[in-house]
């Protein structure tokens, strides 16, 4: 009965001692992958300060391994990303010899790296919910860069140049884009709804398609190649001069606001537009 006993205990022993060699060794493993992944992103950012635009492409390539090898570390990598957008001067290179107004232009490679790594991030991984996770890009300078299908709701980019950048498809909900210079950018399709373009410098360009529900276009600033054909102005706030906008093909400016919008007889297609029944006219003198 002793020697069952006895080699009862042992073998008690002799298995604690595996778990706790296989939790050891465990432990090491763990410790081991998380300083390789602290080298990477040590790597990565050595690249994105580099001046050489080819290190800097280099570096996003290293953290979007990092952000789908580490999901945890997704914040660290889209704030990376974030501030190398909130340092760019650099709006766009004029390739000559071409015809086409984009076609003119091409973005900075790193800034559209960047870009492309926010795009591909796990949005259900945004704090507060998916989509959720507010970009600050206050005074960004990314001409011609490509959004396209990005999801940056309650962005927050006053001041930014965006000229010839293309978001088509793009979820900018509740975003403000106060002052930006948008020309001939093209947000065919976009998410736009509450967007607040105050002040916002918008010749040429392309809100086709667009959801425009409740925008704020306050002193916005518009030409005859501005294209809203198919876009929904339901609630938009007009208040600068429209005297050269064209508003042809609209969907609906049903309760969007005109009262205290210049040159609104000038406009063209505004005043028949869908829903204008519903819409809020300037007081007749």
């Amino acid at each position: 009965m002793l020697g069952i006993v006895l080699t009862t205990v042992l073998n008690l022993a002799a298995t604690a001692t595996t778990i706790g060699g296989l939790w050891l060794q465990g432990r090491s493993v763990d410790l081991e992958y998380s300083k390789a992944v602290q080298e990477q992103m040590a790597a990565a950012q050595e690249k994105i300060s580099s001046p050489e635009v080819g290190d800097q492409v280099a570096g996003f390539g290293l953290l979007s391994d990092v952000m789908r090898s580490s999901p945890e570390r997704q914040g660290y990598v889209l704030a990376s990303a974030e501030t190398y957008l909130l340092g760019q001067k650099a709006v766009a290179e004029k390739i000559p010899g071409l015809t086409g107004r984009l076609d003119l232009y091409v973005a900075n490679p790193g800034a559209q790296a960047a870009v492309d790594l926010i795009r591909s991030r796990n949005i259900a991984q945004d704090p507060g919910g998916p989509g959720q996770r507010a970009f600050n890009l206050t005074g960004m300078k990314v001409g011609a860069v490509r959004f396209n299908d990005v999801v940056m709701r309650r962005t927050r980019g006053s001041g930014c140049h965006g000229s010839w950048t293309l978001w088509d498809k793009a979820d900018l909900k509740d975003s403000e884009f106060r002052e930006c210079d948008f020309e001939a950018a093209r947000f065919v399709g976009a998410k736009l709804q509450d967007v607040n373009f105050t002040g916002a410098f918008l010749n040429d360009a392309d809100f086709t398609d667009a959801d425009l529900t409740k925008a704020d276009f306050s002193r916005a600033v518009f030409n005859s190649r501005t294209k809203f054909q198919r876009a929904d102005l339901s609630g938009a706030m007009f208040t600068g001069k429209l005297g050269t906008t064209n508003f042809a093909g609209v969907k609906s400016i049903a309760g969007a606001d005109f009262s205290q919008a210049k040159e609104v007889e000038r406009a063209q297609n505004l005043r028949n537009a869908p829903g204008h029944e519903y819409a809020r006219w300037p007081e007749s003198p």
